[in-house]
């Protein structure tokens, strides 16, 4: 027999002991917290999500997709990243009881990837960013895969090494990408170029460093020219151009 499930929401109890009898007490609490709630949820958005992804398929399953996006989006808000992190796995999660897209499904490992790289969980991002890359390769989205280029490895490499996967998918996303003058593809160059910055290629990184400064004054967006030139810093700086 399968035990009793028992629930309390603002002092109203709900119980149940079957299976099917407590996929319903899970959508049940989720109504009621959205009743008791309505109009200030913000705080109860993790909860909300919990009860109606266990209410199954047949449970508005879709609703509590929404809850865990909206919770990881208010977690990351509050800078509790490793939170953010887990409601976009149970997203994810969620998508497997709901008839989803390729698209969606991509954001959600975007995000992902976003939430455990502001959280210091390199090797997890870098795993969301190549599966957001492969879907947006069968997805044709060429500013997916820039995202997801961008977010692989951090804005910064690591020291005295040259990630190659990293090299190959920027300049996959470039290619992509084609020659539009926006911020992505600035940012794209200016990544490039201070990925390679330990492989020599002096002349190669100047000429993709230059361009990204270019087509970001052209824009005149304060954060790329910012990301553009911080970017001429790392990739070309030197003991022969110190005084510049």
């Amino acid at each position: 027999m399968s035990p009793t499930l028992m629930a309390r929401v603002d002092g109203f109890p709900f119980t149940c002991s079957s299976a099917s009898g407590r996929l319903r007490l899970h959508r049940r609490v989720g109504e009621a917290l959205e009743r008791a709630h309505a109009g200030r949820l913000e705080h109860r958005l993790g909860e909300l999500a919990h009860h109606f992804l266990e209410a199954g398929p047949s449970g508005d399953a879709e609703r509590g997709v929404r809850y865990a996006i909206a919770a990881a989006e208010h977690a990351s808000g509050r800078l509790a990243y490793e939170e953010s992190a887990r409601m976009y796995d149970r997203a994810l999660g969620g998508l497997e009881l709901v008839p989803g897209d390729g698209a969606r499904r991509c954001d959600l490992l975007l995000g992902l990837g976003e939430a455990h790289h502001r959280a210091g969980a390199h090797r997890r991002a870098d795993a969301a960013y190549r599966q957001a890359a492969s879907l947006a390769r069968e997805l044709g989205s060429p500013e997916r895969l820039a995202r997801a280029a961008l977010g692989y490895g951090g804005p910064r490499g690591s020291f005295g090494v040259i990630d190659q996967e990293l090299v190959s998918l920027l300049e996959e996303a470039l290619a992509t990408l084609g020659r539009c003058e926006d911020g992505v593809r600035a940012r794209l160059l200016a990544r490039l170029a201070m990925e390679l910055y330990f492989g020599g290629a002096a002349e190669r990184r100047a000429a993709l460093v230059d361009e990204a400064v270019a087509i970001a004054r052209r824009l005149g967006d304060p954060a790329t020219i910012a990301y553009a030139l911080n970017a001429r810093y790392a990739a070309l700086w030197g003991p022969e151009n110190a005084g510049e």
